[in-house]
């Protein structure tokens, strides 16, 4: 049997995060979420609340304060582990932020908004 993964979902957008929860509760191949409003808020869980790294951080590229890419940089520096994956999930299919997104290494995927079931299916088995 797949050991079922856990998820941390960071965006500002409190619709998307409601929408994208119900599609991630759909899949069977998770076993929990954590949604967060802020790249601040996540990096805090990450570092004070949470005693287990989530296998895939959604995260949104624009959002107000930290941006994504941001949070990203800075999650580098608590040192995730190797089995922890970081996928944009955003609305923005500018080049410049695939370009800007494409020189971070830790970044598995560009998804664009929203997120469908066989796009996090897609996610969670690579």
């Amino acid at each position: 049997m797949t050991e079922k993964k856990s998820i941390l979902l960071v965006d500002d957008n409190e619709a998307d995060n409601v929408y994208h929860s119900i599609i991630i509760r759909r899949c069977e191949l998770v076993a929990g979420i954590v949604a967060m409003e802020s790249g601040t808020a996540a990096l805090h869980y990450l570092q004070q609340v949470s005693k287990v790294w989530p296998n895939l951080i959604l995260v949104d590229i624009n959002m107000p304060g930290m941006d994504g890419l941001e949070f990203i940089r800075q999650l580098e520096t608590l040192t995730p582990p190797a089995f922890c994956k970081v996928a944009l999930l955003t609305s923005s299919d500018a080049e410049r932020d695939r370009d800007r997104a494409s020189k971070l290494p830790r970044i598995c995927a560009y998804v664009i908004k929203p997120l469908t079931l066989p796009s996090l299916v897609q996610l969670l088995v690579e």
